[in-house]
């Protein structure tokens, strides 16, 4: 129910019961982490106290946005999730959505002061505030990356995961980055790191924000559907645009 998902346009009745279908179908065997983030505070204190209830393994939350926000208000807002629910809770930042960034030194205050935050998901795209997560919370908190571009960069500096929206379109080609870093063949994971890139630079230029995603998805035999109103889904000539300028995968 994030960024791909579109969590944000959904009101609170249909997030939840998105949420209660994932979690039945994760079944006992998978990892269900319920994004919770919203513009307002109530609504992700009722959010997250659902996902609690309907056996969630974990919550994440979108630092509030809209508005921006200093240090102590964003450490009193997790601190309020965090009473709202009795499993792991994980910051989610993401600069381009929420309007501003959540620097190091913030995160810092908030593993400090919210002992049920347990890590993040930092989607800022900054290499240099990766590595400093890495560096100084790694051993306490799992931290993970969330930028597309960087996911060769999450695993050669340690990271233990990387949470991509293209890997929902190309799951194989996510995977063979991870792998190739894992087994030193690090001009391989660069150059499938490099694919990723192409095709992530194409899909962000035709069409509205994630109408280019659902298109490809569709391509590749999964069908869920148009974007959700108002984004339009793409014309006939971007589509066909789109499948032109889209580099192959094998």
């Amino acid at each position: 129910m994030g960024d791909l998902r579109r969590g944000a346009k959904l009101g609170i009745d249909a997030r939840k019961t998105f949420a209660e279908r994932v979690v039945e179908s994760g079944g006992s065997d998978g990892l269900v982490i319920i994004h919770v983030g919203a513009s307002g505070i109530d609504t992700v204190g009722q959010l997250a106290a659902h996902a609690s209830k309907i056996g969630a393994d974990a919550i994440s939350a979108i630092v509030l946005f809209y508005y921006r926000y200093d240090k102590t208000s964003l450490v009193s807002f997790y601190q309020k999730i965090a009473e709202a629910t009795d499993v792991p809770l994980l910051v989610y930042n993401n600069p381009p959505r929420q309007g501003y960034q959540m620097p190091v030194d913030t995160i810092a205050a908030v593993f400090e002061a919210v002992k049920g935050v347990k890590g993040v998901k930092d989607t800022s795209g900054d290499p240099e505030q990766l590595v400093e997560l890495r560096l100084r919370f790694s051993n306490t908190h799992f931290i993970a990356s969330g930028s597309d571009t960087l996911v060769y960069n999450t695993f050669v500096i340690g990271l233990p995961a990387h949470i991509s929206g293209l890997a929902c379109i190309y799951p194989e080609l996510v995977a063979q980055i991870y792998r190739n870093v894992v087994d030193g063949r690090m001009e391989e994971a660069l150059r499938l790191q490099s694919q990723l890139n192409k095709i992530r630079n194409v899909l962000k230029s035709i069409g509205p924000d994630v109408a280019s995603y659902k298109h490809v998805l569709k391509l590749r035999g999964i069908d869920i559907g148009g974007p959700l109103p108002p984004t339009r889904p793409l014309t006939s000539d971007e589509e066909k645009q789109l499948e032109q300028r889209l580099p192959r995968v094998p």
